[in-house]
């Protein structure tokens, strides 16, 4: 497991975007579960099922409706049938697990995960079982950014802000996890603000990019035929 800490819009979970598509051919080869949604009370029921008795409830013997592989299970993001899908068509069996906005997330999913690292596996509120084996976890955090907001805000690049950033992030992890969640975490990765050149290959990758998919998107039988019924002829 490792966290990704830092000022927002660095590039985060741009990262694991990028480690899904290397390993699987697609950004959104992973199961994503984002922790603003927890102020929703009822989305905790969502990421690990809901309990017998309880409203949601899916009993895992009922196979009345099977799911099929590309189907998203409604019942659990975080069950085996959604953790399989993230990498479905792909040789490579590695699921990546993204955690967005850690310092969000209840305890009880904290505490879930700390027993699937211990033991491989981990069992969820509707009593079924993940398989955590084969599943990379990053997780995204904010920690220590509010208390150095004045201080990085947009192009600073002063000499001793790398090691103020490091600081706060430390400083805000260690208030924020136990030493238990600690010591399962193989790297924390430490963001710094971005600066102007930072910003200016950003626009260079994305204007590529742009124009990669205009490039494509012109050769499109449907944009020819629009082209055509307007005389043909293309904008200068």
């Amino acid at each position: 497991m490792a966290g990704l800490a830092g000022q927002s819009r660095t590039g985060k979970t741009l990262l694991v975007k990028l480690f899904a598509k290397w390993f699987h051919g697609r950004e959104d080869a992973m199961v994503r579960i984002d922790g603003g949604e927890f102020l929703d009370k009822h989305y905790i029921s969502r990421v690990i099922g809901a309990p017998p008795s309880y409203i949601g409830y899916k009993d895992p013997k009922d196979t009345k409706e099977p799911l099929k592989p590309e189907d998203v299970d409604q019942s659990a993001m975080l069950s085996q049938h959604n953790l399989n899908r993230s990498k479905l068509g792909s040789d490579n069996d590695v699921v990546f697990l993204l955690l967005d906005e850690f310092e969000k997330f209840p305890q009880e999913i904290i505490s879930l995960l700390l027993k699937g690292l211990d033991d491989g596996e981990a069992t969820l509120a509707n009593n079924t079982k993940i398989n955590l084996r084969n599943v990379v976890i990053f997780f995204t955090a904010n920690l220590g950014m509010r208390e150095l907001s004045n201080r990085i805000f947009g192009f600073n690049r002063s000499s001793d802000s790398r090691e103020e950033i490091v600081d706060a992030v430390q400083g805000a992890y260690k208030q924020f996890t136990t030493p238990e969640f600690r010591n399962r975490v193989d790297e924390i990765i430490v963001y710094e603000s971005l600066g102007e050149d930072d910003l200016l290959k950003i626009v260079g990758v994305e204007t590529r990019r742009l124009n990669k998919f205009i490039t494509e998107t012109k050769t499109l039988p449907l944009f020819r035929s629009q082209r055509h019924e307007g005389g043909g002829q293309e904008d200068s």
